[in-house]
């Protein structure tokens, strides 16, 4: 299919600043100007409802930061969303999908 991207990238549980095991993914799919963002995690214990924050990871020299894209609700141990961005505007720093390191 011409003109379609996908990327993948995987979400690691963090415990005492090692990294641990896969808990999810980030999903990016790019066509036609379009780029469709699916997030899933599961086996994350909460108390109750959490309010999940997704950021992009955008590198710039030998620094990167984090820009908001959305959030999604985690409760019973997962979550999943999906939203649709302009493949030129993808977080609110207006960073185009091929400046994103990550999420």
């Amino acid at each position: 299919m011409a003109g379609f991207k996908r990327r993948v990238s995987y979400i690691h549980l963090y415990e005492n600043m090692r990294k641990g095991r896969n808990i999810g993914f980030v999903k990016t799919d790019v066509q036609g100007g379009k780029c469709r963002i699916e997030v899933r995690m599961n086996g994350v214990y909460t108390n109750g409802k959490e309010i999940c924050e997704i950021y992009s990871l955008v590198k710039k020299k030998d620094a990167a930061t984090g820009y908001f894209v959305g959030d999604f609700s985690l409760e019973r141990q997962c979550g999943e969303c999906s939203f649709q961005r302009e493949e030129s505007r993808i977080d609110d720093n207006g960073s185009k999908i091929e400046d994103i390191e990550g999420f």
